[in-house]
């Protein structure tokens, strides 16, 4: 009795250790104030796809036009993505209802969600491992993985950790439900089709759990009836799945119209160059779980890597590691559905359910069908998942193997975990730190591609946002020489002309591109933020109106429509309540704001009679 106590109480502490240390792991990425030594502030921003999906999104500006966008695009003004992601986007709208314009609160929130993936992870270990170090082993791999910043760190990426969160869930209750003699085996299994649910809503990777789901059931269970059985069965246990998978589908297309973006990647390249591609990009996969040295934008690998259309030694790199990683794969599986006994923690196990969900999480992003991205860090969060989870079961067959004593083992494998826990974590808050800070994220692309003019384009964004003009301007005039002409450079040199006062150039730069792009809505807002500085609100109003026809999702556009509109009813009222108080002209700074409520009504006349007045009483 004294002795399952113990045991109980060790099991206990080891639980709270594992947990905490996890929980601890990931908040490697929590958002502490770093001070930045240029100005001795500390700066949480959003930054890159955050524009689209959070400060320009106005579906996210409350709850009720959230739930709207369900039936909508992800975001909505960008059909052309093939994005449809509505649990995301309603995270979002519960973000800005909490936290408005405050970054740093949705960097918290990022945190958590990480922590909650990671015992989840931890949760399905402890499922597929006995003991309490496996379980513990399995989710620190992948917890502790640099190539999870973007993933983490970016705001535009919390759908990655919504849908491989709730196919977790989906998952352990899965494999609750369909273990022999499982209690309320329904009920289980309906929460995990309505967790997988949830996945699909919230990214398009969640869409493949189901065939993780039998991958891990061979795993576990094995067919020992057969190939045959085991497919009855493993249709029976996935069937409420591929119901929701069949409505996920339904609403995808009648929102989208389609299946994928507009415009894919490789859309139009012959086979043999997307063949070459795809061993090109799973090359560089593999560095990146292997050795994330370097970390980056996709900007760095569209430059570094590109389309190629011959044969490298990458190319054929990556497709050894294909075949090696398939063929173990398909070797485990094909004995195990001829009857040979597996099990979960056991290599071939191991390789069934870990390889497996890698490949399958991996397939939307390969290029085998068309995606909008050449490749991307964040496309590796899922798939790192089951790569973790097949290391650790093949490091323990190996230490079994070839570390006889058991204490020996355990202080090895305490070495290994603690070397990856300090490597991963301290690369992890480098990167996670210039994540949150946009000047740092995109200087750190502009050292990696030098050549790239995007970079200097977006660091002078941040730049001006900080107010430090002069060093937007030396940004710019890089960008310019890279790429000469270029509207998204001139665009924001036109915006550190009007935060200069220089409005005549700056509405020279707005009407060239006007003239070059009619539809561009972002030029005539900015034409709209010129005619505010003239307080001619009148004119911004109407400016402003025909950005939100543009963009009827442009949530800037809509908040200065509310903003004018407020400020001319007012200066309607100024003008009534002091009509003869103007006329009888004794009071020169009166007349002056009397003037410039006249200006801001659209009364141009007006204006400038008692501008004139007021200038004569200043004499």
């Amino acid at each position: 009795m004294a002795a399952a106590s113990a045991a109980t109480g060790r099991s206990g502490r080891a639980r709270a250790a594992a947990a905490a240390a996890l929980v601890l792991c990931a908040f490697v990425h929590f958002p502490f104030a770093r001070v930045d030594p240029r100005d001795g502030r500390a700066h949480f921003d959003f930054v890159y796809d955050d524009a689209d999906f959070v400060t320009t999104n106005a579906s996210i500006r409350s709850i009720p036009r959230a739930l709207e966008a369900f039936a909508q695009p992800f975001p909505p003004d960008q059909p052309e993505r093939g994005l449809y992601r509505p649990l995301t986007n309603l995270s979002y709208a519960i973000d800005w209802a909490a936290f408005g314009e405050s970054a740093r609160g949705w960097h918290v929130v990022q945190t958590v969600l990480y922590a909650a993936v990671v015992l989840l992870a931890w949760a399905l270990a402890r499922a597929w491992f006995p003991g309490e170090l496996a379980p513990f082993a399995a989710a620190l791999v992948f917890a502790a993985h640099p190539v999870h910043a973007e993933a983490v760190d970016s705001l535009a990426a919390r759908s990655e950790l919504l849908a491989l969160g709730f196919a977790l869930a989906s998952w352990r209750l899965f494999d609750a439900s369909t273990r022999p003699g499982a209690p309320r085996a329904r009920a289980l299994g309906a929460l995990s089709a309505l967790a997988y649910g949830a996945a699909c809503l919230s990214k398009e990777t969640g869409a493949l759990l189901p065939a993780v789901l039998v991958l891990a059931l061979l795993a576990r269970d094995g067919a020992a009836g057969g190939a045959a059985r085991f497919a009855r069965r493993a249709f029976d246990a996935v069937s409420l799945h591929v119901a929701v998978l069949l409505l996920y589908l339904a609403a995808r297309l009648h929102v989208l119209g389609g299946l994928g973006p507009a415009a894919p990647v490789l859309a139009g390249i012959d086979l043999h160059t997307r063949i070459v591609t795809i061993g090109a990009v799973f090359a560089e996969y593999a560095r990146l779980l292997l050795a994330p040295t370097t970390l980056q934008l996709d900007f760095y690998y569209q430059q570094t890597i590109g389309v190629p259309d011959a044969w490298s030694l990458r190319a054929a790199a990556g497709w050894a590691a294909i075949a090696l990683g398939l063929g173990t794969f398909g070797l485990a599986a094909t004995r195990a559905l001829r009857g040979a006994p597996t099990a979960l923690d056991t290599p071939r196990g191991a390789a069934i359910a870990g390889l497996g969900a890698f490949f399958v999480f991996l397939a939307p992003v390969s290029h085998v069908v068309g995606i909008g991205a050449l490749m991307a860090e964040r496309f590796l969060f899922a798939p790192s998942l089951g790569l973790a989870f097949f290391a650790v079961a093949v490091a323990r067959a190996a230490g079994r193997r070839w570390i006889g004593d058991e204490r020996a083992r355990r202080a090895a494998a305490a070495a290994a975990l603690a070397l990856v826990a300090v490597l991963g974590g301290a690369r992890s808050a480098a990167r996670a730190a210039e994540w949150r800070d946009g000047v740092a994220l995109w200087e750190s692309a502009a050292r990696a591609t030098p050549g790239d003019y995007r970079s200097y384009v977006n660091v002078a964004t941040h730049w001006i946002a900080r107010g430090e003009l002069d060093r937007a301007e030396v940004a710019l005039v890089r960008a310019l020489e890279l790429a000469p002409g270029d509207r998204a450079v001139l665009a924001n040199l036109a915006v550190v002309h009007l935060e200069r006062g220089r409005l005549d150039a700056a509405e020279a730069i707005q009407r060239e591109l006007l003239a070059a792009d009619p539809t561009s809505f972002l030029a005539v807002y900015n034409l709209g933020q010129i005619a505010l500085r003239r307080f001619d609100d009148t004119r911004a109003l109407e400016l402003f109106e025909r950005a939100r026809a543009l963009n009827p999702n442009f949530a800037q556009a809509e908040q200065l429509i509310g903003e004018v509109e407020e400020r001319i009813a007012k200066a309607r009222r100024f003008v009534a309540e002091n009509e003869r108080a103007a006329e009888r002209g004794d009071d020169a700074q009166l007349l002056a704001t009397y003037a410039r409520a006249c200006r801001i009504i659209g009364d141009v006349a007006c204006a400038e009679t008692y501008e004139a007045r007021a200038r004569g009483l200043q004499r």
